[in-house]
């Protein structure tokens, strides 16, 4: 009985020391183990569960590539960080419905695969986004929020046919990926507005991007209009890229402040109309500019809108053709509501010697007959491109820089006419009726040979320092009809000696009557030849030169 009693003893010692060895054991346990260390241990025995459908474990490594993607993503990260968050709720949940081995859905196969073939398709989308530089990211943010928008359009697609997943429909994503693009907005706004980065993403950039890039600058500079500081660095940077790619604004309706008027600083620019005033202005806070505000009746400002924009499409065209060589760029133009008329404000780069009209007779120095080949070069462009001026006459051309003519206002006339909502909205106007054809008295028909008939009157006037028709008084279209059918619309020749030395001598004069002036406009002369007989002229006057081939102006100097 002792020995038992010894025995049971010695047994119980034992115990004891392997129960405090347990709790020893126990305790550096807890110490040394984390919560990864937990769940790693965990995470064998959950897929295991998860496994047992196909593709679970598929739809798992995909998630983690797509929260991985958007964590490095460049840009929109507001937004993909909703679609990551969305992704991995829709994972949690299926692992749930897995690791419920008597209580799954029945479908949960399909379900599983269905999901399995959307995430892969992000997450294709987002590696490929995730290539792009810092500077590409930034480019493209609109395309790459389109694409996160269509990933999250697909997920609903996809778990809208599982009654099991519905639940996760319950709280909307629309709502909340709207508040994410706007402050992924203003995060890309902030990007364009810190002059040191705009500067890097203008410098990296290639030709071809240079578009998408003022875009998106433009967008972000409408998004910051209450933001001083950052609309100045938006428009630093706008403006160099602009001038870096010798392009326009694409978008030409400059309603967000583009431009900005010089208050008192209203400026006389040529022979004005009535409706008309001219005032100094800035573009993008750097360049000088020179804005016509035209007052008059006018259609809805939809109609104005839709007009001009369609307009703009010719001046770009117009642009990217001939660089402001012989012709005057418009930046753009908005319209303002003012009483009962609409103010229309077309916006041009400034030229500080004013028009050929007013500049030519202060400075009779200067070579008129090459002033007047740059401006056949002008139309020559337009007619090129199939585009009738409309409006030929000195007040419509600018003097460059280096002394060069521009022609200006190309089809403004026909554009106005189109939005103006006043009972004459056909009837020209009577203050260029000295420079118009036969065919747009009688016919109110204008054509590309009409511009030549104009130009020819441009030619008088410009040689003359006078009005073609001068003292005659403009009463009506009638009146002035009839007297340009007795004067068979030719103005009477002058001949005193200056005007004979400028270049209107008896072989221009011929040319006019021969070849710009015919009543018939099929009988005139195209453009081509016009800027042949003027290139003669030029070099009969200069010995052989010709100023007006090479000069070549840049829309950014400062004329």
């Amino acid at each position: 009985m002792r020995k038992d009693l010894t025995k049971f003893g010695t047994m119980r010692t034992s115990l004891r020391g392997v129960k405090d060895s347990s709790k020893s054991i126990a305790k550096k346990m807890r110490e040394n183990w984390s919560a990864i260390t937990i769940w790693n241990g965990a995470k064998p025995i959950l897929s295991a569960a998860a496994e047992s459908v196909p593709g679970m474990s598929v739809v798992v490594e995909l998630v983690d590539g797509i929260v991985g993607a958007c964590e490095k993503a460049k840009s929109n990260k507001e937004s993909l960080a909703q679609l990551s968050e969305r992704c991995q709720v829709i994972r949690d949940t299926l692992k749930g419905y897995a690791n419920r081995a008597n209580e799954r859905p029945p479908q949960l196969d399909e379900a599983v695969f269905k999901v399995k073939e959307v995430f892969l398709k992000i997450k294709v989308r987002l590696d490929d986004r995730n290539d792009y530089t810092q500077f590409e990211s930034v480019l493209f943010h609109a395309q790459i929020r389109k694409e996160i928008e269509k990933c999250h359009e697909e997920i609903s697609a996809c778990i809208q046919d599982y009654g099991f997943l519905l639940i996760l429909q319950i709280r909307e994503w629309q709502e909340t990926f709207q508040q994410n693009v706007e402050r992924d907005k203003i995060w890309i706004a902030d990007q364009f507005s810190d002059v040191k980065q705009g500067q890097k993403m203008i410098v990296e950039i290639h030709q071809a991007n240079f578009r998408d890039l003022t875009i998106a600058m433009q967008k972000g500079f409408a998004r910051v209009h209450d933001n001083n500081k950052k609309r100045a660095g938006i428009e630093r940077n706008l403006f160099l890229t602009l001038k870096m790619s010798g392009q326009l604004l694409p978008n030409h309706n400059l309603d967000h402040g583009e431009v900005t008027i010089s208050v008192g600083e209203e400026v006389k620019f040529g022979r004005t109309r009535p409706d008309t005033t001219w005032h100094k202005g800035t573009y993008l806070g750097s360049q000088a500019v020179l804005v016509k505000t035209i007052r008059k009746p006018m259609l809805d400002d939809h109609k104005v809108i839709e007009r001009f924009e369609r307009e703009a499409k010719v001046w770009v065209d117009v642009w990217n053709d001939d660089n402001g060589r012989y012709t005057v760029p418009t930046y753009g133009f908005w319209e303002t509501p003012h009483g009962d008329t609409g103010e229309l404000h077309l916006v041009y780069p400034y030229y500080r010697k004013g028009t050929a009209d007013s500049y030519l007779r202060a400075h009779p120095e200067h070579d008129h007959i090459a002033i007047l080949l740059d401006v056949a070069k002008g139309l020559a462009v337009l007619h090129g491109m199939k585009i009738m001026h409309g409006d030929v006459r000195g007040n419509n051309i600018v003097i460059g820089k280096n002394n060069n003519g521009l022609l200006s206002d190309f089809g403004l006339s026909k554009a106005l006419d189109d939005v103006d909502d006043s009972p004459h909205m056909s009837t020209p106007d009577h203050d260029s009726q000295p420079w118009w054809a036969p065919e747009v008295f009688q016919d109110r028909v204008q054509g590309l040979r009409s511009d030549i008939w104009s130009f020819g009157m441009t030619v008088y006037e410009l040689l003359t320092y006078k009005v073609p028709f001068h003292g005659h008084k403009l009463v009506s279209s009638r009146v002035w009809e009839r007297y340009l059918i007795d004067q068979e619309g030719r103005p009477t020749r002058p001949l005193e000696n200056d005007i004979v030395e400028r270049g209107l001598d008896d072989e221009l004069w011929n040319f006019l009557l021969q070849e710009c002036w015919k009543t018939d406009p099929k009988e005139r002369s195209d453009i081509n030849r016009v800027v042949e007989f003027f290139e003669y002229l030029v070099r009969r006057r200069k010995g052989g030169g010709g100023r007006a081939d090479d000069t070549s102006i840049s829309e950014f100097e400062d004329n």
